[in-house]
């Protein structure tokens, strides 16, 4: 049996794991790894991928933490660990070298005058990983993205905006302060750019790293963006749409649900009710991959295949083929 190599780095509310792991190897569709939550609810996320790896946020033992599995199946490792005090992972993004994430710190209220942080931080993918404190920011923890050399992270709540600061760390600033009712969902990179979906304002708009602001569709409550080449499409809890016509690529009955959206070269998964479907980016009738044991979350597409959550377990399974 081979041996993992494992480090441990204690900060003040973080506990980081980093080991070895064998190299993917393609296989049939399987479950990797079962996250049970002690709760017994629903709350692992798939976060992002590697060449190793399948990122997780779950909530499987006293604190939400950052894990990952093996892209070929095996045990979990524990990156991050928050705490009872209110400090927990929320976002990850990741480069050949290192991977990012976000820390919300502060207690958990519903209170006008609570005031939560965001703390960024970065470590090296090693096994003799260091990790570093970024920034600390006021403000709620929203998304995580890279640009470039840049680290793009979007703040809520009472403290409303979209930063930028190197991987390093410095030259930190705001690229855009947002109305106090903006809660920015979903950050994506796309090309030189960022595509930013508003949730409570209702938009989706482009953004510059120079601050510059594009509106490209009005669209009631939209969660998550996702583009291949030149083509973007969101998701809401009603349909999915194009951007930026705005024009309805799926729907559902009045109270379906829908969530999780991926784009690829053949076209868009994304879950619908307790299904996983594709659609072509030509249109037509979408097609049922899966039917969940309780419900699809957080789809992400690899070369090999698709990775996403059922009933807190990490799944893979091949892709869909779009018809000729």
């Amino acid at each position: 049996m081979e041996h993992a190599l494992v480090k441990y780095l204690v900060v003040p509310v973080l506990l980081l794991t980093v080991a070895c792991a064998p190299a993917f190897s393609p296989g049939p569709p399987r479950a990797l790894q079962i996250v049970h939550n002690r709760y017994g609810h629903e709350s692992a996320r798939l976060v992002a991928i590697d060449d190793r790896h399948v990122y997780i946020l779950d909530g499987s033992n006293d604190s939400f933490g950052l894990r990952r599995v093996p892209r070929g199946g095996g045990p979990t490792e524990t990156i991050t660990r928050g705490n009872e005090s209110g400090s927990w992972p929320t976002a990850i993004a990741l480069d050949d070298t290192h991977l990012y994430f976000m820390v919300h710190v502060g207690e958990v209220s519903f209170r006008s005058d609570a005031k939560p942080q965001t703390r960024v931080f970065r470590a090296e993918k090693t096994v003799e990983p260091r990790l570093e404190a970024l920034a600390t920011v006021d403000g709620a923890p929203g998304d995580l993205v890279l640009l470039g050399g840049d680290i793009i992270f979007s703040t809520t709540e009472q403290s409303p905006a979209i930063h930028r600061m190197s991987k390093q760390g410095q030259s930190r600033s705001a690229i855009v302060e947002l109305a106090a009712e903006s809660a920015p969902v979903d950050l994506l990179a796309h090309g030189n750019t960022l595509i930013v979906a508003d949730h409570d304002r209702g938009i989706v708009f482009e953004l510059s790293l120079a601050g510059e602001t594009r509106e490209l569709v009005k669209i009631e409550g939209p969660v998550e963006v996702a583009a291949h080449g030149d083509r973007l499409a969101v998701v809401t809890a009603r349909g999915v749409f194009e951007v930026p016509s705005g024009k309805q690529l799926a729907r559902g009955s009045r109270d379906a649900t829908f969530k999780a959206l991926a784009a690829a070269p053949e076209g868009l998964y994304y879950r619908h009710e307790q299904q996983l479907r594709f659609l072509p980016w030509t249109g037509g009738k979408a097609t049922i991959l899966q039917k969940a044991r309780f419900d699809i979350d957080d789809v992400i597409v690899a070369d090999e295949g698709l990775y996403y959550i059922d009933s807190n377990e990490v799944w893979f399974r091949a892709r869909a083929r779009a018809r000729s």
